[in-house]
């Protein structure tokens, strides 16, 4: 697998509140000086550790993609409402209800948070 890197040069200070900022979050160790580039941030780095080997979680345009048939799913609708339900054939399930909208009415989707750990 190949890999291409973008390179975004920033001042010394931009780069400093970054790394704070990151820092505080967990990712010190994305963060080097290399001889021929200078101040690094490692964001593809950060990025995987972020997903930390899980698929990307944030909202998806149901004009763009559908989520697995009839996974449990969030799903938002034309008017800001967020729901729990799933996709079925052409319409939207709402869970427990079984309130049906159509495919004009849900914008957007993604797939449910992870379960807490018990204790």
């Amino acid at each position: 697998m190949t890999h291409t890197y973008a390179i975004l040069h920033v001042s010394h200070r931009t780069y400093q509140e970054i790394r704070e900022c990151l820092s505080h979050a967990g990712y010190e160790d994305q963060f080097y000086v290399d001889r021929e580039w200078g101040e690094v941030i490692d964001m593809h780095g950060i990025a995987l550790a972020a997903c930390d080997g899980q698929e990307f979680r944030g909202w998806r345009e149901t004009s763009k993609v559908l989520p697995p048939h009839a996974e449990p799913v969030l799903m938002r609708d034309d008017e800001g409402a967020i729901f729990v339900g799933r996709f079925e054939g052409d319409a939207w399930l709402t869970d427990p209800e079984s309130v049906i909208f159509t495919m004009d009415e849900v914008t957007h989707w993604m797939p449910l948070p992870d379960q807490p750990e018990e204790e």
